[in-house]
């Protein structure tokens, strides 16, 4: 049985209750304007891709023996099936409740970050036997181009392999990989002044306005994210040692963030044929945002716990657990 990092489960809980809070801000609240919403959007799913990347490596000394065809599998099938499955539901959903046409988009479409992970795991799988660092990451680099330029160039690969999502997010994957594999979390536990660095540096970028577009790019997509993601993994890692009911909590949401990740944006769609306007209109009204925030963070949680529980009742079918989940090689 795998040895679980603690604080790693715990930032896992913390960044999917905040993919939901996001979606709850963005959609059913449209508050994707809001001061909330736009310090969330600043790092949590750059957060999430770091920490994708940190758990996805394997030493390649377990692959001595072989058997990277039969890892490989299992990780790319995990990732696409479901990918594919949210979006089809989501096009069958639209169809029913939405009233909306099906066409060819609802078929290729599907969850971008479970795509994106589909992807990524295929390139780790392609690097994974290279004997040299600079190896790698000239395959990364050469990667990433392919992303942009797909994305800049040719829509249908756009949509159909979420090339825009990849060319943002792969850095931070690749970083998390790296991260784990050199121990680089270790090295900054005990740094006190990296943390400092990081959540001033994080804080001035973000109240701060750059002129240059090109500057502000870089700081908005790498470096805001980067130092964002530095200041939370430290706090997680010095309160490793610790338990409080919310750390368990968090770390118990942790262990199913990939339920919550495919059953919530039903719910998220479907409060979008309720009229939240009021709701919105009233807090800016009254500028009473921290009450707003409490109203959407409850439903946040809320939904987080409907989808694990629909999580756990599609595993009892062992079919659809193997449709949904890609778990063919699993009994």
């Amino acid at each position: 049985m795998k040895n679980r990092i603690v604080y790693l489960d715990r930032i896992k809980g913390f960044a999917i209750l905040l993919m939901v809070l996001a979606h709850v801000y963005m959609l059913p609240l449209q508050m994707g304007d809001s001061f909330v919403f736009n310090i969330i959007g600043s790092f949590h799913m750059y957060l999430f891709m770091f920490i994708s990347g940190f758990v996805a490596f394997i030493p390649a000394s377990k692959f001595n023996g072989g058997g990277i065809f039969g890892k490989w599998k299992k990780r790319f099938f995990g990732y696409i099936c479901p990918a594919m499955m949210v979006g089809w539901m989501f096009a069958l959903f639209g169809f029913i409740i939405l009233d909306k046409d099906v066409n060819f988009s609802s078929f290729i479409g599907g969850a971008w970050y479970l795509k994106c992970m589909a992807i990524f795991c295929c390139i780790q799988f392609i690097t994974i036997k290279l004997k040299h660092v600079w190896q790698e990451l000239l395959v990364c680099a050469v990667c990433y181009g392919l992303f942009m330029f797909g994305w800049k160039h040719n829509d249908f690969l756009n949509q159909l392999m979420v090339l825009e999502h990849c060319t943002c997010f792969f850095p931070f994957y690749v970083l998390g990989y790296y991260a784990r594999r050199y121990d680089i979390l270790e090295y900054i536990k005990d740094k006190n002044w990296i943390y400092t660095i990081a959540i001033i540096g994080y804080l001035c970028l973000f109240f701060g306005n750059i002129e240059n577009h090109l500057l502000m790019n870089i700081c908005d997509r790498f470096i805001r994210p980067t130092l964002a993601i530095i200041a939370i993994v430290y706090l997680f890692m010095q309160r490793e040692g610790q338990n409080s009911k919310v750390e368990k909590w968090l770390s118990n949401i942790g262990k199913q963030t990939l339920d919550i990740y495919i059953y919530h944006g039903f719910f998220i769609l479907g409060t979008l044929q309720l009229n939240l306007q009021y709701l919105k209109d009233w807090t800016v009204s009254t500028n009473n945002h921290v009450l707003c925030l409490i109203i959407a963070t409850i439903v946040s949680v809320l939904l987080a716990y409907i989808s694990i529980f629909i999580g756990k009742f599609v595993r009892t079918s062992d079919i659809v657990r193997k449709l949904v989940y890609g778990q063919f090689w699993e009994r």
